[in-house]
C-alpha cells in the first residue's frame, strides 16, 4: 500500500509539471486520477446537444467517451473514414470544421508540455490546429515522454508497429517491430506536428489520466 500511495504522488507531481508547462502555452492543462473521473470532467465540460467530432483514438474508447455523448444528445460526426462512401467522409469531414468540440489523444506529450503527433491522412491534426472552436485531448501517463526527440522515438519505434499490425498495414514498422523509415501507400507517418503553443484563448484543453490509456 505505502508502494501505491509513493506511485500516486509521483504520476500526481509529473502531471502538475506537465500542466504548468500547458499553462504558458496557451493549453489548459488538467489531471485526473482515473478514466472515470475523466470522463465526468469531460461531460461537464459539454453542454447538452453539443455538435461533436473525434480522430481516431484508443484512448477515448476506453474512458466510455462516445456512449456518455450520446446520452447528452451530442451531433456526433466520426472522422474515421473506414467503410464510408467517399462522398459521405468527405461531407462529414467538411461539416466537422465547424463543430462546437473535437475530440483526441495525442501520441506524446513532453515534459514540458508539448504535444507531439504522427499521422497519416492527417484528418485528426488538422482539426486540431484549425476549425472545431473546442478541442480536448486525452492522454494516458504513458504518453509521456521526456522531449519532443525522445517522444518521436518512441511513437515511431514503439506504437506504430502497434497500430500497423493492428489495421494491417504494409509498413516497415508492421513488419519488422520497428521503423524503417518507409515510404509505402500504407505508411503512418506522413505528418509530424509539435504543439508548442496555442494561439486562440481557451480553445485547447488537455486532460492527463493518472492510468495508461492507448498506445
Amino acid at each position: 500500500m505505502e508502494m501505491r500511495t509513493e506511485e500516486l504522488e509521483l504520476r500526481r507531481e509529473t502531471a502538475q509539471k506537465i500542466v504548468n508547462g500547458l499553462k504558458k502555452r496557451n493549453i489548459e492543462g488538467f489531471y485526473c486520477r482515473d478514466k472515470e473521473e475523466a470522463l465526468r470532467l469531460i461531460l461537464e465540460m459539454v453542454p447538452d446537444g453539443a455538435s461533436v467530432s473525434w480522430g481516431g483514438s484508443v484512448t477515448l474508447e476506453q474512458i466510455g467517451l462516445f456512449d456518455g455523448l450520446r446520452e447528452k444528445n451530442c451531433g456526433m460526426l466520426d472522422l474515421k473514414d473506414e467503410g464510408k462512401d467517399p462522398a459521405e467522409a468527405d461531407r462529414i469531414y467538411q461539416q466537422s470544421v465547424g463543430a462546437d468540440f473535437f475530440f483526441m489523444s495525442t501520441n506524446g506529450i513532453t515534459e514540458n508540455g508539448e504535444l507531439v503527433n504522427i499521422d497519416g491522412a492527417g484528418t485528426r491534426l488538422s482539426r486540431m490546429i484549425y476549425g472545431p472552436k473546442h478541442v480536448i485531448i486525452v492522454a494516458g501517463i504513458n504518453k509521456i515522454s521526456k522531449d519532443v526527440e525522445t517522444a518521436i522515438d518512441r511513437i515511431q519505434n514503439e506504437v506504430c508497429p502497434i497500430l500497423a499490425v493492428r489495421s494491417g498495414r504494409n509498413t516497415a514498422c508492421g513488419n519488422l517491430g520497428r521503423c524503417g523509415n518507409c515510404f509505402t501507400p500504407d505508411t503512418m507517418c506522413c505528418e509530424i506536428v509539435i504543439t508548442r503553443k496555442s494561439r486562440q484563448n481557451g480553445r485547447m484543453k488537455l486532460i492527463l489520466v493518472g492510468e495508461e490509456l492507448g498506445y
